[in-house]
């Protein structure tokens, strides 16, 4: 019989670092740099195809292709990116990051999915070194930076562009924890220092990071043997931080609140029921979705009560074996800790996301990849750990290929909407969905689509009676298809229960403009267009209609405003050389023209420029 070996997995006595004293470690930052490099050649392998999908209709066009914030590095927009809370969202790194890939790309989508890949690479291969770090084996190491960089539940993560937020703060959350567990070696106070400017870095990308002062209590707690008010002391400037975090993560998400005002209880009641059905996608990671359709009130009470007693059950287990100091209730905790910031304490918007596992999945795989070490140690021969390592293997290839798959969704609005309706029949969705048929021409199944829409917004209106959105929705989905006064009542709604609503505000102009009542359209528009000044669309449709009223020099005021903001977007351009050409400023007029077709060569809105270009040159 062939001779075991065994590969290390159990926990050794910690040293006064915290570290296990026989812990695989790295000969130094080259391994460790041609291991992260490792993983990020895998994810670009795994998602590679991504690179030819355009921007995503959804937050990609607010904070990407609309913002007008990335587009210069100027000190008065940096200064604007730490002030503002944008897209409802305090990120101000996240949308600093969109800036500098501006300067690289424009607005080519490849470039930022690329960064997006490298990323995601980048935090499998901190996974890897973290685990490392706490003593995990070699290989149990390396396959939790496998499976964590080929689960099917990164896809959203990695593929929607506006998630940069959650890669960007794992980058910072695992670089600021794996600092934090220097702090005990050489230069640990420079490691320290490091870990709290890391951990600044992650907040100011992504709110859920303010969870990280549990996390390192939990470590202190199982790795270290310091005294409780040495923890307490060290975990001081990270709760800091945390709290402001989580002030500005509450005065944002406010849109999320408004949407469950008075069902809080019916939101609570599915914590269980959502923490089962995260366990149930990082195991069985079959049929999911960008969106989850969750409506609490649906939802079976011996359902709620079954979940929530298992997830206390599972709670209860995992500070039995923190308070026995064993390395697996760690990582048991690191997930229940981590997703503290989405249990929906305070109502988030979409009360269920696989983007909300990005960094409490890291628990469930490590201790995955562990059970698989030790698996390998107990078999008595060869033959057997060839098994098992052939089930490993083929878990992570189907993972890979199940990845891949899921990445099509998001090749196109029309694939995405259609995805997502199939498996969750959300009035969300269904509205774009039947818009983007009505873009493409496909009059059948926009005209299908929108009935259906039609009727899912009015019964889900009859249980949030109060939700502008839907209301706002109901308004474009009329319009569109031709109910002009059931649209502006509608439409008028969502504006009375949220003065302002951008979208809603539009829409009442361009009707109103179609009725040839452009004071009216300016009376509803002016105020939505103060109040979001970084909002292009409904501000072109402003200019528009105080244009036809004919205060040119206020429209040519506003449309000079646009193209500050907006410098490259050869709509705003061309509207301003159009006004240049009505007060008579034709020499700024052709300047301008020419840089429309600069902008966009070979286009209708090129050719138009070209013509009047032609009639400046030569007027009769």
């Amino acid at each position: 019989m062939a001779k075991k070996t065994k590969i290390q997995d159990r926990a050794a006595p910690l040293n006064s670092s915290g570290m296990a004293a026989s812990s695989p470690r790295f000969g130094g930052f080259p391994q460790a740099m041609i291991l992260t490099a490792a993983y990020v050649a895998g994810a670009l392998l795994v998602y590679g195809r991504v690179i030819q999908f355009p921007f995503s209709p959804l937050d990609d066009l607010v904070y990407i292709t609309d913002n007008p914030m990335i587009r210069s590095l100027r000190p008065e927009n940096l200064l604007s990116m730490f002030r503002m809370k944008f897209a409802g969202n305090y990120s101000p790194l996240h949308i600093l990051a969109y800036a500098l890939q501006y300067q690289g790309w424009g607005l080519r989508p490849a470039g930022y999915h690329a960064v997006n890949m490298i990323l995601h690479g980048v935090n499998s291969g901190l996974v890897a070194i973290l685990c490392l770090r706490l003593g995990i084996s070699g290989a149990g190491s390396i396959l939790a930076g496998i499976l964590f960089l080929v689960h099917p539940v990164q896809v959203e993560t990695v593929v929607w562009i506006s998630e940069l937020k959650s890669l960007l703060a794992a980058v910072f959350f695992l670089g600021a924890f794996i600092q934090y567990t220097r702090d005990h070696e050489s230069g640990g106070f420079r490691a320290y220092t490091l870990s709290v400017l890391l951990f600044l870095a992650s907040a100011l990308s992504k709110p859920s990071a303010v969870a990280f002062p549990l996390l390192i209590l939990a470590y202190q707690f199982v790795f270290r043997t310091d005294r409780a008010w040495i923890s307490l002391r060290k975990v001081t400037p990270f709760a800091l931080i945390s709290l402001f975090t989580a002030r500005m993560a509450m005065s944002t998400q406010a849109g999320g609140a408004l949407q469950w005002q008075g069902r809080l209880g019916a939101v609570w009641s599915m914590t269980g029921s959502v923490a089962v059905e995260y366990v149930r996608h990082l195991l069985l990671p079959f049929n999911l979705s960008p969106y989850y359709y969750i409506v609490p009130e649906e939802v079976p009470v011996y359902i709620k009560i079954g979940t929530l007693l298992l997830l206390l059950e599972a709670l209860a287990a995992t500070l039995q074996g923190l308070l026995r100091r064993r390395k697996e209730a760690f990582w048991a905790a690191w997930f229940f800790i981590m997703f503290l910031p989405n249990a929906n304490i305070v109502p988030l918007d979409v009360l269920m996301a696989d983007r909300y596992l990005y960094l409490p999945c890291i628990g469930l795989i490590v201790l995955f990849s562990s059970a698989m070490v030790r698996l390998w140690n107990r078999q008595p021969d060869i033959f057997h750990r060839r098994l098992v390592a052939g089930g490993v293997a083929a878990s992570v290839l189907a993972m890979s290929v199940t990845t891949t798959e899921q990445t099509s969704i998001w090749k196109d609005a029309i694939t995405f909407y259609a995805a997502t309706v199939r498996q969750n029949p959300s009035p969300r969705f269904l509205t774009p969905l039947a818009l983007s048929y009505q873009n493409v021409g496909d009059d059948v199944m926009a005209r299908q689509t929108t009935q259906k829409a039609i009727a899912a917004i009015r019964k889900e209106l009859l249980r949030q009676p109060d939700n502008w959105e839907l209301y706002q929705q109901l308004g474009i989905i009329y319009d569109t298809s031709g109910e002009q006064e059931k649209a502006k009542e509608a439409l008028l709604k969502a504006v009375e229960l949220f003065p302002g609503a951008p979208d809603a505000v539009t829409q009442l102009g361009l009707i109103y403009m179609r009725e040839k009542n452009f004071g009216k359209a300016v009376e509803v528009m002016e105020p939505s267009v103060n109040r979001f000044p970084y909002l292009l669309k409904p501000r072109l449709t402003l200019i528009q209609a105080i244009t036809i009223l004919g205060d040119l020099e206020k429209a040519k005021r506003m449309a000079e405003g646009s193209v500050d903001l907006w410098p490259d977007d050869k709509i705003a351009v061309a509207q301003l050389a159009d006004l240049c050409m009505m007060t008579g400023d034709n020499a700024r007029a052709v300047s301008l023209y020419n840089r429309v077709i600069q902008l966009d060569p070979g286009s209708s809105l090129a050719r138009s420029a070209e013509e009047m270009i032609r009639k400046l040159s030569n007027p009769r």
